[in-house]
């Protein structure tokens, strides 16, 4: 499915006088889902975006931004590169995996048009389009049950994986990513995954659950809520969907569509955000092949 492609908001579309319309009311702080805290973001504790009510779901995460092709413009913002979670400009180093992905959305107007739009905070258009997974399951009780489930080999896997990185502390070690597989029960999709990023465990989770690092959780594969900015085209993800990708492995370029993070969602995320009932041929990548000579991927089993 070739019809849109993922790339980040650039610094001018955030900081200048060039900002996008949707950020004067809305603002440039994004919330950050569990799923993205589970893979490293920086979560500001009691920052919330403006059209959350302060509730664990609505705090504001630092996400990536595209650096400015214009050296004027770069030494204008000092290099900014990220949002951090106070909602400030800020230049981090490009292997951060504290800095999430906050996805933007290029499509034709055709595509545009086909999907349903609502309206949300401030008059804001939303449209709701693909699915990745976002939050953990708030329910004790299935909680329970899927962990029964899952250990007695019982879950459906959907055929769909979401790839992160493997590596929960070193900073500067090569990335090493791996899948995370779907699972389907009772209509409604799940990942279960231990990662807890270099967090210690003074941090909560959405449920109101401390951290706890190592410990497997169900997170809910959910719709993924996009504020479209009607002057540009533009679908912009509401949310922090991941963390711990790198905006470059190498801190000496600074063309956005060469990097590191671009050449990810091209090839990964692009193709996982489209629901498994829509598309169940997601293509993984062989064992042994690899992404900038980098990043080795795991191929994933499937059920006997």
């Amino acid at each position: 499915m070739n019809d849109f492609e993922l790339t980040l908001l650039a610094v001018d579309q955030v900081m200048s006088s060039q900002k996008l319309p949707i950020f004067k009311p809305y603002g440039v702080m994004a919330a950050t889902t569990d799923f993205a805290i589970l893979t490293g973001n920086e979560v500001a504790e009691y920052h919330f975006c403006r059209d959350d009510k302060p509730h664990l779901t609505g705090r504001s995460g630092a996400y990536w931004l595209k650096p400015s092709s214009s050296l004027a413009f770069r030494r204008l913002y000092q290099d900014t590169n990220c949002i951090d979670a106070f909602g400030d400009g800020e230049n981090v180093r490009y292997v951060s995996f504290t800095h999430g992905i906050r996805p933007v959305l290029i499509a034709s107007q055709e595509f545009l048009e086909q999907l349903e739009r609502k309206t949300g905070y401030m008059g804001i258009t939303e449209v709701t389009f693909g699915e990745y997974p976002q939050y953990v399951e708030q329910d004790s009780e299935k909680v329970n049950l899927l962990d029964r489930l899952y250990k007695e080999n019982k879950l459906k896997l959907t055929g769909k994986a979401y790839t992160v990185d493997g590596y929960k502390f070193e900073l500067d070690a090569i990335y090493s990513s791996m899948y995370v597989m779907e699972y389907e029960w009772n209509k409604e999709k799940y990942v279960i995954t231990g990662l807890t990023k270099g967090y210690s465990s003074d941090v909560k989770l959405s449920n109101g659950e401390l951290l706890q690092n190592g410990k497997p959780y169900w997170i809910k594969v959910e719709p993924i809520t996009w504020l479209y900015d009607e002057k540009t085209n533009l679908l912009i993800s509401k949310r922090i969907l991941l963390s711990g990708i790198p905006l470059f492995l190498d801190s000496d370029v600074k063309d956005f569509d060469e990097s590191f993070l671009k050449k990810f969602m091209d090839t990964f995320m692009a193709k996982e955000i489209i629901p498994s009932n829509l598309k169940t041929d997601v293509t993984l990548l062989d064992e042994n092949e690899a992404l900038h000579n980098y990043v080795y991927w795991k191929k994933p089993t499937k059920n006997k």
